[in-house]
């Protein structure tokens, strides 16, 4: 089971950064990243509340721009653990919590549902709408496992039979793509919390 568990959690998050920001080569998916039409990626203005705010803003109005209905195509931000702990964290001048008691208490960031993953880059902030993100998968996941299979470790090639290893191999096929390339946007260059 906690093979298992393990496997199925770094699946995940390698699909997650193949979805997110792959390029497209050596047989892995393009992400959204690489989907996202040019003028849809915009530099953050900056760390002020007000130019926060109006980052957020603009990237929603990029996806309005482009006759992308906000909730009829299920919109949501993600983000890197950085910018969450940032934006929970940033005050007003006066002293009140600028996005704290939304994204804590209800778990969306300006009425949108957001999700926090290591594999969004600290210096990108993106905003999908996610009814036109199409992910195709394989029906079948290969899984072998071998005591005699050899392993590259980084800087040599490893025998699990001399290790006392099992080697285990999971395989899975799948693909990604936007179907409206302008149905995203990504703050790009954000220093938020950095």
């Amino acid at each position: 089971t906690v093979v298992r568990d393990d496997l199925v959690r770094a699946m995940a998050a390698r699909e997650d950064l193949s979805f997110i920001s792959g390029d497209g080569s050596d047989a892995t998916p393009k992400g959204l990243l690489n989907w996202t039409n040019a003028t849809n990626k915009f530099n953050a203005a900056g760390v002020t509340l007000d130019n926060i705010s109006s980052d957020l803003g603009k990237a929603m109005q990029k996806l309005m721009d482009a006759e992308i209905e906000l909730m009829g195509a299920r919109c949501g931000w993600l983000i890197s653990p950085q910018t969450w702990k940032y934006l929970t964290t940033i005050r007003t001048t006066n002293g009140p919590w600028g996005f704290r008691d939304e994204m804590l208490g209800r778990g969306t960031l300006l009425g949108f549902p957001f999700r926090v993953t290591t594999q969004v880059p600290t210096t990108k902030i993106y905003f999908v709408g996610f009814a036109n993100a199409v992910i195709g998968e394989g029906l079948s996941l290969q899984v072998d496992a071998s005591q005699e299979a050899a392993y590259h470790d980084g800087s040599a090639v490893v025998a699990s039979f001399s290790q006392d290893q099992t080697v285990i191999r999971v395989i899975s096929e799948h693909d990604f793509a936007l179907r409206y390339d302008k149905s995203a946007a990504i703050i790009e260059a954000g220093t938020w919390g950095a």
